[in-house]
């Protein structure tokens, strides 16, 4: 673990406990707003608690196909799947920033059209 990692929150301890009992294997995955009302949290709160356990090395696998939700794989657990999950997460990144990045070069592209269509300076008003 990286020493600029803090102790886990109690929340997330909380979570962790749960997950251990009642979500240990992928059969058991349970949905964000399962766990949320569980635990008495907001959805986005599991969600940045789920963070939290992978940054402190607990394998903590989210799926989106049946058994749907997450799970905490546990060491003599489906490695696989955590391997599987981690190269989803990296394609589904790489797609995020070249969509930001088309967005982008759209806007500049978008924004100088406007700007030759009129007297060559940026518009005050649209």
């Amino acid at each position: 673990m990286d020493k600029d990692v803090q102790p886990l929150s109690p929340e997330a301890k909380r979570l962790l406990d749960y997950m251990r009992l009642w979500a240990n294997e992928r059969a058991l995955a349970r949905t964000d707003a399962a766990i949320a009302a569980m635990l008495s949290v907001p959805v986005r709160d599991v969600i940045d608690l789920r963070r939290e356990l992978i940054a402190h090395q607990h394998m903590v696998v989210a799926e989106v196909t049946s058994p749907m939700g997450s799970w905490l794989c546990l060491p003599q657990g489906d490695l696989p799947a955590v391997k599987n999950h981690a190269l989803s997460l990296r394609h589904r990144g790489v797609e995020i920033l070249k969509r930001a990045r088309d967005l982008l070069r759209g806007h500049a592209a978008a924004e100088a059209k406007r700007r030759t269509e009129s007297t060559g300076q940026q518009r005050l008003f649209t």
